[in-house]
């Protein structure tokens, strides 16, 4: 508010701070510029050139995306300016060929911090420098900033999946990235099937073997983990296609899976029971003390 605001101590540490930091300063300096810079190359007839020279590799909503990916590839240097001049560029070509914004968008925000990650030449490599250059001769290695930058370049899994995730949305280069929706799939696949057997089937396995109440009832536990199980197996669908394309499942696979389903059945019906039970006993009492005042008000009102 207006009291935090004229504070002494927020003036000259909060405020002072955030207005007058000298990187902070370059980065609105620098955006301000690359701004007016396009807004004067539109003004004077650039984008509608670059538009016209596109006319001819660009003849559909495909073509169109495809251009736009290309343009985010060229706008290596900087990941604002890349947003800046491909989001302002691409924009009255992709309404022509109605491709929406939020795609549009998509592929902007997706060829921007990405490609000046991967890009040897950036302002991404001045800066990541900055914050590990003095740190490396702590850490026992005695090289050249940018060559640890370079030999980091393929371990930037988050640029390089989303660069293949982009290609997804144009049809012939679609399986370009299959490979990116694989890895991602398979590896939270696995992380979550890892959690579910370390964190909930080994330990009831391991139950009936510690004692306590969980070693008396060992069959149910057993069970229990069981039931597990082919819940987890029926969201695997894994099999071979027939002649129709149709996923055919080996006989355990349905047999399991048909187990699985009446679980979740079972449980969901179970806890919305329990839920409408619930609410019946909430209703019950509510409507009880509300009878209760109005025959209490009544009775007074007679007597």
């Amino acid at each position: 508010d207006a009291e935090v605001i004229a504070h002494p101590e927020c003036h000259e540490g909060i405020l002072r701070h955030a207005l007058l930091d000298r990187f902070r300063i370059e980065i609105l300096v620098f955006i301000f510029g690359l701004v007016g810079t396009v807004g004067i190359m539109s003004r004077m007839g650039g984008v509608a050139g670059l538009l016209r020279a596109a006319g001819g590799a660009v003849r559909g909503v495909r073509s169109t995306q495809l251009f736009a990916s290309a343009m985010g590839l060229l706008i290596f240097f900087d990941d604002y300016a890349n947003t800046i001049l491909v989001g302002t560029t691409m924009r009255p070509l992709t309404d022509r060929w109605r491709v929406s914004r939020e795609r549009l968008a998509y592929i902007v925000d997706s060829t921007a911090a990405p490609v000046a990650g991967l890009s040897a030449l950036s302002t991404w490599v001045a800066y990541e420098m900055s914050l590990y250059a003095d740190q490396l001769p702590a850490a026992g290695m005695h090289q050249d900033a940018y060559i640890v930058f370079l030999r980091t370049l393929p371990f930037r899994f988050y640029s390089i999946f989303t660069l293949l995730l982009v290609l997804k949305l144009i049809r012939p280069v679609a399986w370009v990235g299959n490979s990116a929706v694989a890895i991602l799939l398979g590896v939270g696949g696995a992380v979550a099937l890892v959690g579910a057997i370390a964190g909930t089937l080994l330990p009831q396995i391991a139950a009936p073997r510690v004692g306590g109440p969980a070693g008396e009832n060992g069959f149910l536990t057993l069970l229990a983990a069981f039931f597990t199980i082919c819940t987890l197996l029926y969201f695997q669908f894994t099999g071979r296609a027939d002649e129709d394309g149709n996923l055919v499942m080996a006989p355990w696979q349905r047999v399991v899976s048909g187990i699985g389903r009446a679980v979740l059945m079972i449980t969901f019906g179970a806890l919305f029971a329990g839920l409408l039970s619930t609410s019946l006993v909430l209703l019950v009492d509510r409507l009880s003390y509300f009878l209760s005042g109005f025959v209490s008000a009544l009775g007074a009102l007679l007597s």
